[in-house]
């Protein structure tokens, strides 16, 4: 078998090979961020062929030159704002030509989300190609990781995460939604407590009799059930989207099935959790978008008597701010009986959502496109119900001020 032939790319034979050695070389050791943020620049300018560069740090609500060459580099630029704010915004690239001059913009994403962005100048008439913005992607990545590593020392070392980046990468952002019930109020981001967690997490249920502890829970919901339907007709709202849940709580098929599950060796949560998808998967065949929305809501309902027989409850802080998609009634059965201070959705409130979220009584936010990309569990918001917008990370004024309106309305 003959010998595969090897080639060695050397030196010089490459000139843009040469300059992404170069610059993997550099990131690989160790340096004083300043240092390395002045010079990066340069070393990608070289391996993309253009002739301004510049990275952009996010530094609360505005984008941050923290090394750039050319002298068409701005210093701030806005989140949303020209093609480097666009490109940290969406989270994608963007590019645009002006005259003779090209200009492109690439994100940088970090552990908890965007960290900031990479701009790029052409002034010799040549647009950026694809490769070329597939190339600069790649390369935000040992940037994003010099950053990283900054944090990493500046921890080591006892200092608050971004000081050796001089605040590098707080995420004090203001997102604008759609108010739906007013208010103002600050709490730790919490994400809603989803019922696809509940199959594999449910613990066995007590001990005594599994029928009785069924007819307990149904009995539990359906008293939850009426004091919701209560409160909405005192507040004036439609609560005719509850009629399938206390259609369900009677049918005895659906007891039946879970005690023949919990016969067969379930337990009584995983035999609710396995009675709701049995009946979502027969739906779906059938392809009736009636029935699979009676077999979805069926589910949810499987989902919170799950929760409710289960021994072991789930853990949801208390004055949290829950966070999702959409809120639905396995929500208000399960996550927000721990009353949370306020909840946020990313998506518009259907009639129904506006009538469960007045329901849950504290401020709430919907129509938040970009929650999920600015905000991460753990995160401290206030959420503005009045304004109809979400700040992230507030200041200590901001918070101190809410807290103390809170305190003089006699609120939590």
């Amino acid at each position: 078998m003959a010998e595969p032939r090897l080639q060695v790319h050397g030196r010089g034979a490459s000139p843009r090979l040469d300059a992404l050695l170069e610059l993997t070389d550099f990131v690989a050791r160790p340096r004083p961020l300043d240092a390395a943020l002045e010079e990066l620049p340069r070393r990608i300018a070289a391996a993309l062929r253009c002739e301004s560069c510049g990275i952009y740090v996010l530094e609360g609500d505005e984008l941050v030159l923290h090394g750039g060459t050319g002298e068409d580099v701005r210093q701030r630029v806005a989140v949303g704002e020209g093609v480097v704010g666009l490109a940290a915004e969406g989270m994608r690239p963007v590019s645009a030509a002006a005259g003779a001059g090209k200009w492109a913009a690439v994100p940088m994403a970090g552990p908890y989300g965007p960290v900031g962005a990479l701009a790029l100048g052409r002034q010799n008439g040549l647009a950026f190609s694809t490769e070329e913005i597939e190339l600069a992607v790649a390369l935000t990545a040992p940037v994003a990781a010099v950053l990283e590593r900054a944090h990493l020392i500046a921890a080591l070392s006892g200092l608050p995460r971004g000081a050796a980046a001089r605040s590098v990468a707080t995420r004090r952002m203001t997102l604008p939604g759609r108010a739906i019930n007013t208010g103002r109020a600050v709490g730790t981001v919490s994400a809603l407590y989803r019922p696809s967690l509940v199959g594999s997490a449910a613990a066995p249920a007590p001990g005594g009799d599994p029928g009785a502890v069924l007819d307990a829970a149904l009995a539990a919901v359906r008293r939850s059930l009426d004091e919701l339907a209560g409160r909405a007709g005192a507040l004036g709202r439609d609560v005719g989207f509850l009629q399938p849940f206390w259609l369900m709580l009677d049918d005895v098929r659906l007891r039946e099935r879970v005690l023949e599950l919990v016969a067969a060796g379930e337990t009584l949560p995983r035999a609710l959790t396995r009675a709701g998808a049995e009946a979502t998967r027969a739906a779906e065949r059938t392809r009736d978008p009636f029935g699979l929305e009676r077999a979805l809501a069926l589910h949810d309902l499987c989902e919170a008597l799950a929760v409710l027989v289960a021994e072991e409850q789930p853990v949801i802080p208390r004055d949290a701010v829950f966070v999702g998609d959409q809120i639905t009634v396995f929500d208000l059965l399960v996550s927000v009986r721990r009353q949370p201070s306020a909840v946020v959705l990313a998506s518009p409130a259907t009639p129904a959502t506006a009538t469960l979220l007045l329901l849950v009584g504290v401020p709430a936010v919907a129509d938040v496109p970009s929650l999920f990309r600015w905000v991460s569990e753990g995160d401290l918001v206030l959420v503005d119900g009045d304004a109809g917008q979400i700040r992230v990370n507030p200041g200590r004024d901001e918070v101190a001020a809410v807290r103390a309106g809170r305190r003089q309305r006699g609120e939590s």
